[in-house]
This record gives C-alpha cells, structure tokens and sequence, in this order.
C-alpha cells in the first residue's frame, strides 16, 4: 500500500494513540513513514490536518508520567496541544453518541477505540491510520494500518 498514494487526496485524517507513540519516541521500524505524514500536514500547498480524540493525549501520558520521563510528557504536549496542524478533539456530545452507536454496531469495539473512530467521524476525516488489526473491520470510515503501508516505504 502507498502512503502517498493514500493520503494524497485526503484533507483531514485522524491518527489512532499508537501513531503518536511511534513518531513521538521515534519507533525505527515506523519513523519514516510517520514522518511523512506530520510533513505532509506542514505543508503550505495542500496540507492535511491532523486529528485525534482527548483519548490520545490520556493514553500517551501515562507511561512518561509513570517513568517520571517529562522531556516525553513535554513532548507530547507540544505535538498534540501546540502544533498548528495537529487538532485534539474534546469529547463532547455528538462523539459520545456516535461513540456509542459504533459500539453497538460493532461488539468488539472497546470504548477508547470507539471514542477514537468517532472522534474521525465527527471531524471530517476521510483517513483513520492504526496499527489495530481489528479496525479495519469498520466499515464506517477508511482504516489504513501502518503494517501494511510499510512494504511500500
């Protein structure tokens, strides 16, 4: 699968938890490809934003937390709160509900992944980029994982 072929004509795509993690902690076998993205979301002709649901910025602190790892903390902070392409979106009411709509859909759906997919939902975005296998299932909105864009990278 090519990423750029991909997210070419996207304008809003939404990035699950582990994609922070991976970009952020500057995971080798990801880096490359994710680095392409917060690139792409830069640019001044044809950027893409960046979304992703409050979930992510709860699930990436705790093990800097834990760790006492504040240059991590600092961060994620910085990408997720300051970034001029990168919109964290709060959990409000019409997530909440299409939260739950997507759980009763779909049984195998836990909470933070339904919050996850509907904060994309919500959003606008065309694009949902993972690395749960499971999420693929949704037929709800498009779901890219990064294993797969790999062997093309």
């Amino acid at each position: 699968m090519d990423l750029s072929k991909e997210i070419e004509d996207a304008t809003v795509i939404a990035l699950d938890t582990t994609v922070f993690i991976y970009y952020i902690e500057k995971n080798q076998k990801y880096f490359t490809l994710l680095d392409a993205i917060f690139k792409r979301s830069n640019l001044k002709s044809k950027p893409i934003k960046i979304l992703t649901s409050s979930i992510t910025l709860i699930e990436v602190m705790v093990k800097p937390i834990r760790e006492n790892r504040l240059d991590l903390v600092e961060q994620y902070e910085d990408i997720l709160l300051s970034s001029d392409n990168v919109f964290v979106l709060m959990l409000e009411s019409s997530i909440a509900k299409k939260s739950a709509e997507l759980r009763a859909k779909y049984s195998f759906l836990r909470t933070p992944d339904s919050i996850q997919l509907a904060t994309a939902l919500c959003g606008g975005a065309s694009l949902f980029i993972t690395n749960d296998r499971r999420l693929k299932e949704i037929s709800d909105i498009k779901s890219l994982l990064l294993d797969e864009m790999l062997i093309n990278v």
